[in-house]
C-alpha cells in the first residue's frame, strides 16, 4: 500500500450516542459538526481533522443506508491521478465507479469500491480521486487540536469485522490495521469486536 495513504475513516453512531459527543469533540479536538448535502443525498457527521491531513467522521445514523456499527475506510494517492488510476486498473474487474457530487451538483470526487459488497455493507473500503480543486481545498485543511493520529481503538459489532477481512486491499490481518499518512507517519486502526457497544477512542498528538 505504498502509493497510497489513509485518507479518512468513520463509523457511525446511533443517534443519542452522537448527540451527546458534538459538544465535547468540538471542545477536546476541535470537531466540526456539519451536514453534508451530495447531490441529492447527504448525511450529519462531526469531522475532527489534523494538520498531518487524515481526518476522523463520525457519522449519524441516517436509514436506510447509513447504519450504526458501519465502518469506513478511504484511501487516496499521495501521488494523484496516475499513480491511483494505474493501481485501480488491477483491480478493474472487481469494482464499480461512481461519481459523487458536491451539493452544487460538480463533481467532487471518482470513488471506486469493490462490486461484490452487500446492498448495505457493514464495512466499506473505497479509493478516492478527488477532482483538482477539491484535492488543494482538501489537503490545505488545518486543525488547531489535532498534528497527526496515531491510533484509534474501535469497538465495533462482530459482523463488521468479520466483513471487513474480506478486503484484500487493507493491510494483513488480523488487526491492528496500520496505514501511511500523508506526511510520512504511521497510523493504526485497533479493532475489538463488541455484542453491545459501539464506542471509540483516539490518540492523537
Amino acid at each position: 500500500m505504498k502509493d497510497f495513504i489513509l485518507d479518512h475513516f468513520y463509523i457511525v453512531l446511533p443517534i443519542e450516542h452522537f448527540r451527546s459527543l458534538i459538544q465535547p469533540m468540538a471542545e477536546k479536538y476541535g470537531a466540526i459538526h456539519k451536514v453534508v448535502k451530495s447531490g441529492s443525498t447527504g448525511w450529519e457527521g462531526l469531522y475532527i481533522y489534523s494538520d498531518e491531513g487524515t481526518y476522523f467522521e463520525i457519522l449519524c445514523e441516517n436509514q436506510p443506508y447509513i447504519q450504526a456499527g458501519q465502518l469506513g475506510i478511504a484511501l487516496s494517492s499521495r501521488h494523484g491521478s496516475p499513480d491511483l488510476k494505474a493501481h485501480l486498473a488491477t483491480l478493474e474487474s472487481r469494482l464499480d465507479v461512481y461519481d459523487r457530487l458536491d451539493e452544487n451538483n460538480n463533481l467532487w470526487f471518482k470513488a471506486y469500491s469493490l462490486n461484490d459488497l452487500p446492498e448495505i455493507p457493514k464495512a466499506y473500503v473505497w479509493y478516492m480521486d478527488y477532482q483538482t480543486n477539491y484535492q488543494i481545498e482538501r489537503f490545505n485543511k488545518k486543525s488547531n487540536k489535532v498534528k497527526r493520529f496515531k491510533q484509534a481503538h474501535l469497538k465495533l459489532p462482530d459482523a463488521t469485522i468479520k466483513e471487513l477481512r474480506g478486503f484484500e486491499v487493507l493491510p494483513d490481518f488480523p488487526p491492528p490495521l496500520k496505514f501511511e499518512l500523508s506526511k510520512g507517519q504511521s497510523f493504526q486502526i485497533i479493532l475489538t469486536p463488541s455484542k453491545d457497544e459501539i464506542n471509540f477512542e483516539i490518540e492523537v498528538e
